[in-house]
Order: C-alpha cells, then sequence, then structure tokens
C-alpha cells in the first residue's frame, strides 16, 4: 500500500497548495491509501468517447500537454491563472463558475 497522496512531497507542499490548515487536515484525512496495482492499471475508455462535447479545466502546470490535445480535439480549454492540482478544494466558486463557462458555451 502507498502512504496517503498528501504525504508524498511533504508538509511543506500540501501547505502550499492548502494554505487553509482546518481544509487541510480535512482533505488529508479523506486520501486514502492506495495499492500499487491502481496506478498500473488501464481504464479503456469506451468507443467514440471523444466524439460527444467536450471541454478541458487546466487547474495546473502539470496537465499543460492534457490541455494542448485537448484543443488539438477542438475542445474549449480555459485555464484558471494561479490555480494548482487543489484548487478544487482551495477556490471551488472560481472552479465551479469555469465549469459552468465550459458547459455552456
Amino acid at each position: 500500500m502507498l502512504p496517503p497522496w498528501s504525504t508524498w512531497w511533504g508538509e511543506d507542499t500540501m501547505r502550499d497548495l492548502v494554505p487553509d490548515e482546518a481544509l487541510r487536515t480535512a482533505l488529508a484525512g479523506e486520501m486514502p491509501s492506495l495499492p500499487l496495482a491502481y496506478f498500473e492499471q488501464r481504464i479503456p475508455s469506451p468507443a467514440g468517447w471523444d466524439r460527444v462535447p467536450c471541454a478541458y479545466l487546466l487547474l495546473s502546470d502539470a496537465y499543460r500537454e492534457a490541455a494542448a490535445e485537448a484543443r488539438d480535439r477542438e475542445w474549449r480549454v480555459e485555464e484558471i491563472t494561479g490555480a494548482q492540482h487543489l484548487h478544487i478544494a482551495v477556490a471551488p466558486e472560481a472552479v465551479t463558475d469555469a465549469l459552468i463557462r465550459l458547459a455552456v458555451a
């Protein structure tokens, strides 16, 4: 079993990602320990999944390549500048607003 994701890079990284201590503690408490096999498995995508309207919300530089792939597929792409991996927890209103814009565009 792997330790919870919140411990992989140390407390300083989690503090940077989630400055609010109460929220950080709550998130860390909800993160499961997963078996390594979880990351080794491949989940097949249903046939035709990419022919339906899609959009991509970029929250982290780590996923910039995936956002470029989404643009190549002619999907709507929005980026929240200054966002990071856990922005959905840190700024749920901004993420919700961006998702709504993507859904109605």
